[in-house]
């Protein structure tokens, strides 16, 4: 075995209920991250809590292909619209081209939605990201 695969992984806790879905993972370095998904009819609601945040916190969704626009904290796709908020101090969001790779020396780029902001007085940002399905006209 080598380095990588005797690394400290990050211990995770999953918790199930009904309509929802929650897990958490500590890291050696004392970072903490915890998603709770919460399923409704037509829309998804994800609420990450990261706890031990020195500079800033920052929230990734990897974007499918399409026309996206960005709009206050509204993100807009042809099918689905994103909505992010935040706990942190200074929320900013943008949207970037990324990656991604299926296999090797291959990559295929797309857009990245970004979220950040800055810690509160307790080392904590938290996100909340409404996911909702476009009605058809």
């Amino acid at each position: 075995y080598g380095r990588f695969l005797l690394g400290a992984w990050p211990k995770a806790k999953v918790v199930r209920q009904d309509n929802s879905w929650e897990a958490e993972f500590k890291t050696v370095f004392g970072y903490s991250h915890r998603r709770k998904l919460i399923f409704e009819d037509c829309k998804i609601i994800v609420l990450d809590a990261l706890f031990n945040v020195r500079k800033r916190a920052q929230l990734f969704w990897h974007l499918g292909e399409g026309n996206w626009q960005v709009n206050g904290n509204s993100l807009m796709g042809e099918q689905i619209v994103l909505q992010v908020k935040s706990t942190g101090k200074s929320f900013v969001s943008e949207l970037i081209s990324g990656y991604h790779s299926l296999y090797y020396h291959h990559r295929d780029q797309h857009q990245v939605y970004v979220g950040s902001a800055e810690p509160d007085k307790n080392s904590e940002v938290q996100f909340e990201t409404v996911i909702m399905i476009k009605e058809e006209a």
